[in-house]
């Protein structure tokens, strides 16, 4: 066991007993954040203010983000779904390169990045329909593809954490938009930043309410988690390069799933909201084989690959647990001999795949069906561009079946209907976090199969990441 200057497989710092690797990859992350907070502010031209008032008007929520976040090369947008984050980053990068372009200066090379190939297509769609919206140009220099961290690091197969780019090798990318940044973990992270020369414009978008990354670290939530009573002397440096949406435009937070999810952040879930419109609580298992048979109608229902591929968003089964008799696998046996046994049905599977194949265009998480064409057994998947693919189901990637999936393997997706199906006693993974992701998939009605007070036990159990980082943050 060594000191922080040392060097041993144990560091104590202060009163914190690290494994040396983690403490090193906390430090430089440190370092990464504290380069990029020192730049000096940019102040705004008179031209890029009026640009910013033709897009917002002075009390705006998302206005404020953006005319906050534009002199800053490092800057972090948080909210809940449907509060606009994208389409805020959007206008934040029109202004920037409009700003370039007034200037007679090339617009900056920009990189849109997620941490996984459904989130990386997600974000490509949201930032066209945000380009769309504002009728935004090419000329602005606006992607509409993006890629997954690992593949913008450059990953070498053959030798595990070691990528092409790096501090002496960084990236061209001017500017970089990283979404989803909660389910990046502490070493990702690091890996990201010193992949990108010290002047590179980092937008970072997340949910910091939602799942943390499966591996080491809360990084995203470490970074945005500074007492908000505190005044602008008292605040962290790190604080006035970080911005929360909070006006959602899916939910009313006064009412249902919007109310709920607010009661889920606070800790507190009052038994009588569950009678709010949009929510629901169910506890026979007759009455959840009618909601289930009812939600995949529409699958039941397709009579083209492609139809049953438009009806996979339309409803969702979902479990905290994967593993034992509570758990997605069994449910996903129970729900299939349910579905499957109606008159007629047999044709069609829906799927779930379960590896990335970039070959294919396939990523983790991506949803298919399995198709019987007469004889012929096909495999149907949704594109890189949003139109069905037909694939040999024996080369298909790792996949299984999903009439049921974990929370976790949500994440990044959203449904119209959402069922979750808690276990039958208190579970240690039953957290807040897993519960507001549940909860939050869901875009207009969401039903709770099981005991609602595992689920209020739940909201007042967060998940525990042991960390100095945000102490440290504090002080940068």
């Amino acid at each position: 066991m060594a000191s922080p200057e040392g060097r041993a497989p144990l560091i104590l710092d202060g009163d914190w007993l690290f494994l040396q690797k983690y403490h090193a990859y906390q430090e430089r992350l440190l370092k990464q954040l504290k380069i990029r907070c020192n730049f000096q502010e940019e102040p705004l031209d008179d031209l890029t203010k009026e640009a910013w008032a033709k897009l917002y008007g002075p009390e705006d929520e998302q206005g404020k983000a953006a005319l906050k976040a534009l002199g800053r090369r490092f800057f972090i947008l948080t909210g809940g779904p449907g509060t606009g984050k994208t389409s805020t980053a959007v206008s934040l990068i029109a202004l920037i390169q409009d700003r370039q372009i007034r200037n007679q200066k090339p617009t900056l090379e920009t990189q849109l990045l997620a941490p996984t190939g459904k989130a990386a297509r997600r974000l490509g769609e949201a930032v066209a329909l945000g380009k769309s919206r504002l009728g935004l140009s090419e000329v602005l220099g606006i992607p509409e593809t993006a890629q997954t961290l690992h593949r913008f690091l450059g990953v070498n197969p053959n030798q595990p954490g070691i990528y092409k780019h790096h501090p002496k090798n960084p990236a061209a990318t001017q500017l970089v938009l990283l979404d989803e940044a909660s389910m990046v973990d502490l070493p990702m992270f690091v890996h990201f930043l010193e992949a990108l020369s010290p002047d590179c414009r980092v937008i970072l978008m997340g949910d910091p309410d939602q799942l943390t990354a499966i591996e080491s670290g809360a990084v995203l939530k470490d970074l945005t988690s500074f007492p908000a009573q505190l005044s602008v002397g008292e605040a962290p440096r790190l604080a006035l390069h970080h911005l929360r949406l909070n006006k959602s435009y899916r939910f009313d937070d006064q009412k249902g799933i919007g109310k709920m999810a607010t009661q889920i952040r606070s800790g507190i879930v009052e038994s009588q909201t569950w009678s709010e419109s949009g929510l629901q609580v169910i506890s026979n298992l007759n009455d959840l084989k009618s909601l289930v048979i009812s939600g995949f109608s529409p699958l039941i229902a397709a009579q083209t690959p492609a139809e049953a591929l438009a009806a996979l968003p339309e409803f969702a089964c979902l479990c905290p647990l994967v593993e034992g008799p509570s758990g997605a696998l069994a449910w996903n046996r129970q729900i299939a001999n349910w579905v499957l046994g109606q008159p007629g049905l047999g044709h069609l599977c829906p799927i779930i795949i379960e590896q990335n194949s970039p070959s294919q265009g396939l990523s983790n998480g991506d949803l298919g069906v399995l198709w019987a064409n007469g004889t012929d057994l096909e495999a149907w998947v949704l594109g890189p561009e949003g139109m069905p693919v037909c694939f040999s189901p024996a080369l298909l990637p790792k996949h299984s079946q999903a009439f049921c999936i974990s929370v976790h393997k949500s994440q990044g997706s959203e449904y119209g209907q959402v069922v979750t199906l808690m276990p039958e006693s208190d579970h240690p993974l039953l957290t807040g976090e897993l519960i507001y992701t549940a909860l939050t998939r869901a875009k207009t009605r969401f039903t709770l199969y099981g005991d609602p007070v595992l689920w209020s036990n739940a909201a007042q159990r967060n998940e525990t990441r042991f960390s100095l980082l945000n102490k440290r943050a504090y002080s940068l």
